[in-house]
């Protein structure tokens, strides 16, 4: 099934991005398992559910590839959002670190993500305002250039330099 909405796996999309493979996701799916079970198994039952659903989440994220990018345009602090669960299980996993400590240390790290993310949108919406503008102004200054300036007019042939032919001094042989 192939509209525009949904387009069939490895399709071009705007700026040369591909959606990811169906594989891709069930590649995810045991990754995802296997980091709910280590979890659930190093520190708790909650953690290892919140894995899980994180995980899971990341795992149909290349089946939904359309509707989750639409979904980040239109949210993109709840998509900012999205790597600090990411951060709190990676610290539960990697580091020998208590649940408590990992959830303070995501806590903060919360606030610098969102304004750094923040930055950067607000850079590239008034560099893509900037571009617009920039763009529409040099289309009216051609514009005015061209109503204002005549054509040019060609180059004439120069016929009175000494020793060519056909020029008023052409010196004697």
């Amino acid at each position: 099934m192939s509209t525009s909405e949904h387009p069939p796996p490895g399709a071009r999309l705007a700026r040369g991005r591909r959606t990811p493979p169906r594989w891709f996701a069930l590649l995810l799916l045991p990754v995802g398992a296997y980091l709910a079970v280590a979890l659930t198994e190093k520190h708790s039952l909650a953690v290892g559910v919140l894995a899980a659903v994180v995980y899971g989440t990341l795992a149909l994220v290349p089946l939904f590839s359309v509707q989750v990018r639409s979904w980040s345009k239109a949210h993109p602090v709840l998509d900012s959002l999205v790597l600090i669960p990411l951060i709190f299980l990676a610290l539960a996993y990697l580091t020998p670190l208590s649940l408590p400590l990992c959830a303070a240390i995501t806590a903060a790290c919360t606030l610098p993500w969102l304004a750094i993310t923040a930055i950067i949108r607000r850079r590239r919406h008034s560099k893509l305002l900037l571009d617009r503008v920039g763009g529409i102004l040099s289309d009216a200054a051609d514009t005015a250039l061209r109503r204002d300036t005549p054509p040019p007019t060609p180059p004439t042939p120069k016929n009175d330099e000494p020793g060519r032919p056909g020029s008023a001094e052409t010196p004697p042989a």
